[in-house]
């Protein structure tokens, strides 16, 4: 049988004792039905991830003990900071479930002018909630010591005010570069996708598969973004152009909003990450 996977956000350490929340421990004794001497795995993003005991179960909390470390702290290889396109219902959660999965660092959720959904004021900090939720989830699911962060929908200037300096990417139909091919072409010819807004020069014609892993590695921030069901705008198009965004397709399929982040994500782990 599976251990199940918490995360828990408060310190962690061996042969201490810890009172799970109210949500967690509902979960727990009243889905799950675990009783006292079940195990299960508490995990952060800075203490790592530990063996635990229940030894208490109340009506409204969980108590565990705290046994070994079975998964060290653990720095991510790749950051990527993804602006997703509002959709409507479950096709935003998918996206955010499946891009945590894949080991997004940051999400946006992204006002575009072709996009439908606008949230009211008083919706934000609700489905901020909610879409967490879906990420901290997502990260018990896959394997995950951190959590993506989900930060609150702004448009595109307003997201790219705070980027790190890294790979800049805006999925687009009409982009004349399929993604796998731009981005593995570049890293054949020796390019660096390191820098921004534009890339590098051409460092040499050909590389060895030492020196290509090098330049794998190099890359340490991806700027993705990825538009709603009604795609992007002229303008939008020119101004990701302008900040030195590569406008690439996903080739001759034109996914839905929800799919597009798998396909594209999937991609940039291979290359760059832990893929």
């Amino acid at each position: 049988m599976r251990i199940s996977r918490i995360y828990f956000g408060e310190k962690l350490a061996s042969e201490t004792t810890a009172i799970l929340s109210a949500d967690i421990s509902h979960y727990l004794g009243k889905v799950l039905r675990l009783k006292s001497g079940d195990q299960i795995h508490l995990f952060n993003e800075t203490d790592g991830e530990f063996l635990a005991s229940v030894s208490n179960v109340k009506k409204s909390a969980v108590e565990v003990d705290i046994g070994s470390m079975v998964r060290a702290a653990e720095a991510a290889t790749l950051q990527i900071n993804l602006a997703l396109g509002i959709s409507r219902g479950d096709r935003m959660d998918y996206g955010i479930q499946k891009s945590s999965e894949l080991g997004v660092s940051r999400i946006t959720p992204l006002y575009t002018e072709y996009g439908e959904v606008r949230l009211k004021a008083d919706r934000v900090e609700n489905k901020l909630r909610h879409w967490s939720k879906i990420a901290v989830s997502a990260s018990e699911q896959s394997g995950r010591l951190d959590i993506a962060e989900v930060t609150a929908p702004c448009g595109l200037e307003q997201w790219a005010r705070d980027l790190p300096v890294g790979l800049n990417i805006m999925l687009e139909p009409s982009g004349s570069q399929q993604l796998s091919a731009e981005l593995s072409s570049k890293l054949s010819l020796g390019l660096s996708p390191e820098l921004s807004p534009e890339l590098s020069p051409q460092l040499s014609p050909q590389l060895s598969p030492q020196q290509q892993n090098s330049q794998n590695s190099s890359v340490k921030n991806v700027n993705l973004i990825i538009g709603p069901e009604g795609g992007f705008s002229a303008k939008e198009i020119q101004w990701a152009e302008q900040a030195g965004f590569l406008i690439t397709s996903l080739g001759k399929r034109i996914l839905r909003t929800e799919t597009a982040p798998v396909a594209s994500l999937a991609i940039i782990q291979h290359l760059f990450g832990d893929m």
